[in-house]
């Protein structure tokens, strides 16, 4: 909702007077949060974070931790989300456009395009894990790029420092402020995911680069029916340094983004 200065409202409606005496603790540790919130940026993720794990809370049972893989590969996944497919298609087609959190063989599949993402560290060998045959399989209609994000490990206290916590409260902040009907979509991705509020996440990094690859003919993969008599369910891993002329310019990138390459 907005004031009537045209400034947007984040608020919490008690439904039920039963629930009164949670309601009066949750909305105390709200305000206490944040109160403590550096800046307007820093309060709104502050409170969306906050509530999501009161909600975590209240619904009761705990997934499995995610392993160290998963985290960096879903920290890549949402921060293509927001800074890559978002300010090019809209915040909005950027979230419905997000399977990797459904298993799906790509992680964004959008209107003539797909891209599956990969993250991989900094200082680890320089190639990616392809763990489906059906991951760089030609889609009719689209376009697929391979996409390669290089994070570097670091400390909670560097600047610009991310956690899953951290990334996934910069997504439902800027959902909160642009897209506030985007919500429920993006938390049932999450949900998928099994990222859950309540876990605590000991990978932390910084976003140093991407490199996007053009999936195309002559493009090194293994799809199906490249091996008619078997095997199925295949992993390999991808030697980035052989795909050289696959590699996209950052112009190439954008406009195959924007829809106009």
């Amino acid at each position: 909702m907005r004031s009537e200065d045209d400034k947007g409202i984040l608020s919490v409606t008690l439904e039920n007077a039963d629930d009164a005496d949670i309601f009066t603790r949750f909305t105390d540790d709200i305000i206490e949060t944040v109160a403590a919130a550096r800046d307007e940026v820093t309060a709104v993720q502050s409170f969306v974070g906050r509530m999501w794990k009161w909600h975590a809370l209240l619904k009761g049972g705990r997934k499995p931790t995610l392993s160290r893989e998963v985290q960096l590969g879903l920290i890549g996944e949402l921060w293509t989300l927001l800074n890559i497919v978002a300010p090019s298609r809209g915040l909005d087609t950027a979230v419905v456009g997000w399977r990797g959190s459904q298993r799906a063989p790509k992680d964004f599949e959008l209107s003539e395009l797909c891209i599956e993402c990969k993250a991989r560290g900094a200082a680890s060998r320089n190639k990616v894990r392809i763990t489906s045959e059906h991951q760089l399989d030609d889609v009719p209609g689209h376009q697929l790029i391979l996409l390669v994000h290089t994070f570097a490990s670091t400390g909670e206290e560097d600047v610009g420092a991310l956690d899953l916590h951290e990334m996934v409260g910069q997504v439902r902040s800027a959902i909160a402020s642009d897209a506030p009907h985007a919500s429920k979509a993006f938390e049932a991705a999450l949900e998928d995911a099994g990222h859950d509020d309540t876990h605590e996440y000991e990978v932390i990094v910084l976003h140093r680069a991407f490199d996007a690859y053009k999936v195309q003919s002559g493009f090194p993969r293994i799809v199906p029916g490249a091996f008619p008599d078997g095997p199925i369910e295949v992993a390999y891993d991808l030697p980035l340094a052989e795909l050289s002329v696959f590699h996209m310019s950052e112009r190439d990138f954008n406009d195959q983004l924007a829809g106009e390459g």
